[in-house]
């Protein structure tokens, strides 16, 4: 009998470029896509358990049956409350329905806020979600 690992990496970005109006930066930076925004605290994942359940919910079942494995790296634009507002796949996977269920459920996360000199920040991140049969697994970075 096999099980699932599906794995959940938090990948910390380098400064893209830098950001003078903090502010005017944050209001747009949900529209303008995927750019760096400063902060002093990564925002971190809360509810792993419940994606860690719902991976294993949507996990193609015709790639989990046939050995099929993948890595998503996904944009995830984490709101000043934690919640995700926008995502967006990074690199495109070899089968597009490994994407379509890391959307999905990327757009379920909470996260706790990123900070910036105390206060929160909405920010962009990078979130790994590796599909994997074998153990259930939820790895952080």
């Amino acid at each position: 009998m096999r099980r699932l690992s599906l794995s959940l990496v938090l990948l910390t970005l380098l400064p893209i470029a830098p950001v003078f109006a903090q502010e005017a930066a944050q209001e747009s930076a949900q529209d303008a896509g995927p750019t760096y925004i400063a902060r002093d605290v990564e925002p971190v994942l809360e509810n792993a358990v419940a994606v860690q359940q719902l991976l294993g919910r949507l996990y193609p079942e015709s790639l989990r049956l046939t050995g099929k494995e993948a890595t998503v790296v996904m944009w995830l634009f984490v709101e000043k409350d934690g919640t995700v507002g926008a995502t967006q796949v990074l690199k495109a996977n070899e089968y597009p329905a490994f994407d379509e269920v890391a959307t999905e459920v990327s757009e379920s996360m909470v996260f706790t806020p990123a900070m910036l000199k105390g206060e929160p920040v909405a920010v962009w991140i990078n979130q790994a979600i590796a599909f994997k049969p074998g153990d259930l697994k939820i790895r952080e970075q």
